[in-house]
Parts: structure tokens; sequence; C-alpha cells
């Protein structure tokens, strides 16, 4: 699948730097994925007990979300479907495939909802289509 992308943007942001966030993810390596987010960033997933998901406050303990995602998987990616460039915010689309330290493979859609400020994350809100069992 090839990835579309349309943008209106403030300068601070581009495909290219999108581009960028996404191969720091599917690098799994938490070390390349955190300096693209700001110190005091909010992080959403896409499952937890409020409205919202769970809830990262900070880089600490968004790291440690990510560590504890990459810990427990063998790989993860995010290939990208389709990204939106609007103002501050990036709409990303993706197809996550995951293989589970048992060998497990899964797949489905993801939706990121991510603001920037100067350039960085600041908020990353997680989105996922379920299926159904």
């Amino acid at each position: 699948m090839s990835q579309q992308t349309a943008f209106v943007t403030d300068d601070s942001l581009s495909p290219e730097l999108v581009n960028k966030i996404n191969d720091a993810f599917n690098s799994n390596d938490v070390a390349a994925i955190m300096p693209y987010f700001t110190d005091d960033a909010c992080f959403n997933t896409t499952r937890g007990p409020g409205a919202e998901g769970n809830t990262y406050q900070g880089k600490k303990a968004i790291e440690g979300a990510f560590k504890a995602l990459f810990d427990s998987v063998e790989t993860v990616r995010w290939e990208p479907l389709d990204t939106r460039i609007a103002g501050d915010k990036v709409y990303c689309e993706y197809m996550r495939k995951a293989r589970s330290k048992s060998g497990e493979d899964t797949e489905w859609m993801t939706i990121d909802v991510i603001t920037f400020r100067d350039g960085l994350i600041t908020q990353k809100s997680s989105y996922t289509k379920v299926h159904a069992s």
C-alpha cells in the first residue's frame, strides 16, 4: 500500500518529519523515539479505564509506556496508509502489525492524532479498530 500525504502547515511540520518519526517508532527503539516528544507531552493509548484510554503524562512516563510495548513483543511496525497535516496536527492512518514473543502475528488499523509544538510532539492520541471475537 502506498502512503498518500496532503498537508496544510505552519512550516514546523512536514511529511519528512512525520516519516522520520514513523521510522523511529518502527525501529522499536525508545531512545530513537523520545527526542520527538516535548518534556510535558501527553500520550493517550487505545485502551484503558477512561474515555481517553491510559494517559501517560511527561517524557519519563511515555518512555515507560513504549518500553513496555517493545518489551512485550518480538516486533511491531506501523505501515502508513494515509497522513494529513493541518496546522499543528498530524492525522496518521496505519496498519499496525506485530509479532508476539510466542510468534503470533496480529494486525489492525490504527489512527493517531498528534499535536505538535515547535516541531515536537506535545499530544499523541491513538485509536484502534478492534477485531470482533
